[in-house]
Formats: C-alpha cells, sequence, structure tokens
C-alpha cells in the first residue's frame, strides 16, 4: 500500500524449525537483513512468540535481523511431557545457543521479556556472555524461591498463577483475566482475543511445569557482565512488580534502566515508540563496540 509516500515492500519471513540440545524442535520466525545487528526475541510464561509481532512487522525489520521463537512448549515448538524437560537449566539455555547457531547470529542483542529472564539468565550461565552483543530484559524476572522474589509478586497475579495451573477452573476465563492484569490500559478487544488464543495453546502441565524449578538465583552470573544491558519495566506492571527491574539495575554493571510511566507488562505493546527507542539505543550500543573492536 502506498499513501503520501514511497511504497514499501512487505517483509519477507522466514520460518524454521530448530533442534535443540536434547531433540526438542524449537520453532523460530526471522525477518530483516541477514547481514545485519541481529536481535532474538524470547516471549514469556504461557505466550508465544506472536507476542512480538507488531515489532517484526515494523520497521525495526528495515535495519536489524529481527528472530523470535516459541520456548519449548509454547506455540508451534514441541511439547515435551516429561516433567524434566522443564527443569533443567541447560536446556533452556540450548534452545537460545540452537537458535543463535542455526541462524548464525553475530553478537545478537537478546530481548527477555518476563519469563525469558530465566531463560537468558540460563543462557548465560551455561554458555557465557562472549557470543553475545547485547541484553534486553522487559517486565523480566530472573530470581525464583529466593528472599527477593517476595517482593516481585503481586497477590492478584499469585492468584491467576495458580488458577492457571490448576484442573477444574475456567481456562478461557482465567486466562483472559490474567491478559487483562498485563495491561495498565486495556488492550483493544481483537489483541486480547488473540493472545488468549495463543494462550491457550500452552497446556496447563506446561504452564505448572515452568513453576516447579528448584530455587533459582542468577545475580553471580548478573554481576559478572560486561556486554551493554538495558532493563524496561512497566511502572504499573501487577505481574512483575517493578522492584525486579531496580534489582537488576543495582546488581548487573553499567545497566541502563528505563521505567514507563502508566504502563504495565507489556511495555511493547503499551508504549511501543519509547520500547523501540531504547531498543534502537541499545542495538546503535552493540554496533559502535563492534566496531571499535574491529
Amino acid at each position: 500500500m502506498q499513501i503520501g509516500g514511497a511504497l514499501r515492500a512487505m517483509p519477507t519471513f522466514e520460518e524454521r524449525r530448530v533442534a535443540s540440545g536434547d531433540g526438542t524442535t524449537i520453532a523460530t520466525t526471522a525477518v530483516g537483513p541477514s547481514d545485519a545487528q541481529s536481535i532474538l526475541f524470547i516471549h514469556g510464561w504461557s505466550q508465544s512468540q506472536h507476542a512480538w509481532q507488531s515489532l517484526m512487522n515494523g520497521s525495526l525489520a528495515e535495519r536489524y535481523r529481527l528472530v523470535s521463537m516459541d520456548m519449548r512448549g509454547h506455540g508451534k515448538s514441541d511439547r515435551p511431557e516429561a516433567l524434566e524437560s522443564y527443569q533443567d537449566g541447560k536446556l533452556w539455555g540450548e534452545d537460545v545457543a540452537a537458535v543463535i547457531a542455526a541462524y548464525g547470529l553475530v553478537k545478537p542483542i537478546l530481548v527477555g521479556w518476563s519469563y525469558g529472564g530465566y531463560v537468558i539468565s540460563d543462557y548465560l550461565r551455561h554458555f557465557g556472555e562472549s557470543n553475545l552483543g547485547g541484553i534486553l530484559f522487559v517486565g523480566a524476572i530472573t530470581q525464583r524461591g529466593t528472599e527477593k522474589t517476595k517482593r516481585y509478586r503481586s497477590q492478584a497475579s499469585a492468584a491467576l498463577f495458580k488458577a492457571a495451573t490448576m484442573p477444574g477452573t475456567g481456562n478461557m476465563e482465567t486466562m483472559r483475566a490474567f491478559l487483562r492484569l498485563c495491561t495498565y490500559e486495556p488492550l483493544p478487544d481483537a489483541k486480547l482475543d488473540d493472545l488468549i488464543a495463543e494462550n491457550l495453546l500452552v497446556s496447563r502441565f506446561v504452564r505448572g511445569a515452568l513453576f516447579q524449578r528448584p530455587p533459582i538465583d542468577n545475580d553471580d552470573v548478573l554481576a559478572g557482565l560486561t556486554i551493554p544491558v538495558t532493563v524496561v519495566h512497566g511502572a504499573e506492571d501487577q505481574i512483575v512488580l517493578p522492584a525486579s527491574a531496580e534489582d537488576h539495575a543495582a546488581v548487573i554493571p553499567g545497566t541502563t534502566l528505563r521505567i514507563y510511566p502508566r504502563v504495565g507488562h507489556m511495555p511493547f505493546e503499551e508504549a511501543p515508540a519509547a520500547f523501540e527507542a531504547d531498543l534502537r539505543a541499545l542495538a546503535d550500543s552493540v554496533e559502535s563496540r563492534r566496531a571499535a573492536s574491529r
């Protein structure tokens, strides 16, 4: 379509299934120039790569190589039936490593939303930071079962997480309530319905398995980071409270902390212009570091 300007070509998407270390296949999508700075998007609990649709379809793809992935058990990725498939942090790290290798991503930026913070931390613990360009944590959490995590959860979100993993409760009604809690202002009905549909693809077993991992404390890994890190969080987030972002900024050296007012758990949907600007700033920083090291 052309409206008052040059015709903009429709982006070309590539879909690929990537085999991880234990044989689980991960569904992925890529768009943008293959030789450009790459950005790998990792969604949250009970979501899918569909969460990043607006970004993947937008102007970022004109300059960057954008790749999104469905976490194991989510979206179109394989759904292992053994609890152990979701307990081992190395498996989660291998999923990310497999996607990076499959696309030949050079110094990618990892963007982790919510539970995606755990997944990025799993990658860092088992593979280190040497192959990465930077990290963007979005409404992210990296601690589980520690004293700190008591400050990160609201009573409302805790009740919904429990309901979403228990039999005998209204699945659609629970996920609708969860997604409504994700934003400060209500999402458009069409967008809400799309996200509910994606959430319903995830079984109660998988939802529960993600919260049955042993206690996790990734501060030791995060404190050693030397690559650029940006932390974005909504001031009104009721899924992962802003205390998580504040702790990340205190632990990770040189972190850029951005708290968005009147925004909940989905900054990329609720404040897309600000989110894209912060992502571009991080990408510029990564590209500058790469140029300086040549």
